[in-house]
C-alpha cells in the first residue's frame, strides 16, 4: 500500500467586494500534493469573509473531503497555518482582488 500523506498545499483565493451589499466575498481553489507524487484539486465555493477568510473555506473543504482532522482547542478552532505546521506540511497561498464574482 501507498503511503499517502499531504506534503503540499496550494491555495488560491479570489476576492471581490459588492457595493449593493457592501461585503466582501471570497472563492478558493485548492492543489493537494500527496507523498506519492498524486495531486487532488478542490473548490471552496462562494463564501462571505474579507482578508484570508479564504484560508478558513480551504480547510472547511480538506476537512469535507476527508483529508484533514481539524483540532479544537479553549481557544477555538485550529486554522490551516497551524494545521500544516502541525503535520509538517508546506503551504503556500495567494489571494487575488478581483472586480467581480
Amino acid at each position: 500500500m501507498t503511503d499517502r500523506t499531504i506534503t503540499k498545499i496550494q491555495v488560491l483565493g479570489r476576492r471581490w467586494f459588492s457595493t449593493t451589499y457592501g461585503n466582501t466575498y471570497h472563492v478558493a481553489d485548492i492543489w493537494v500534493t500527496f507523498s506519492d507524487g498524486t495531486e487532488s484539486k478542490l473548490y471552496a465555493d462562494y463564501a462571505y469573509g474579507y482578508d484570508n477568510q479564504y484560508l478558513e473555506s480551504a480547510l472547511n473543504e480538506l476537512e469535507s473531503a476527508g483529508l484533514a482532522t481539524v483540532l479544537q482547542t479553549q481557544y477555538g478552532r485550529e486554522t490551516l497555518r497551524l494545521w500544516c505546521t502541525r503535520n509538517d506540511v508546506t503551504l503556500v497561498y495567494r489571494a487575488l482582488d478581483v472586480k467581480r464574482r
